[in-house]
């Protein structure tokens, strides 16, 4: 299921990108079971996940990939969400691969809000363009 308006406090929005991504991250493991154990940390079952070190384990200590919706979330898509910068193409490219980047990570927006996200990330971390 897609990640809606209803699901997400859109004050979120006003703060700033690795803010935004961690929230979309929660939100998601919420959706699959997990439980949040203090700021940065979530477990279910055997998984234990800490988003500020950006690791995801199992019960022996061993990174692990998630699959969560159409992608995988692990350190490595991760990565890539909190250095997402936009190609210096045209909107709808730029669009196409800030879709792909959170879809790679399994983060599933539906199209009101992701397109409030494209617009709040262009708009900051946007490529310089002469007009």
């Amino acid at each position: 299921m897609p990640i809606t308006s209803n699901s997400l406090d859109l004050t979120l929005l006003d703060k700033d990108k690795q803010s935004i991504i961690y929230s979309l991250i929660e939100v998601e493991l919420f959706n699959h079971g997990f439980k949040k154990t203090n700021q940065f940390n979530f477990h279910l079952g055997d998984i234990k996940i800490t988003l500020d070190k950006i690791k995801i384990k199992n019960v022996k200590n061993k990174d692990i990939v998630l699959e969560i919706n159409e992608g995988f979330l692990c350190e490595h898509t991760i990565k890539s969400l909190l250095a997402f910068k936009f190609p210096n193409l045209d909107e709808k490219s730029c669009g196409i691969c800030l879709a792909s980047t959170l879809l790679n990570a399994g983060i599933k927006l539906n199209q009101d809000l992701f397109i409030k996200l494209f617009n709040k990330f262009y708009e900051d971390i946007s490529p310089s363009r002469d007009n």
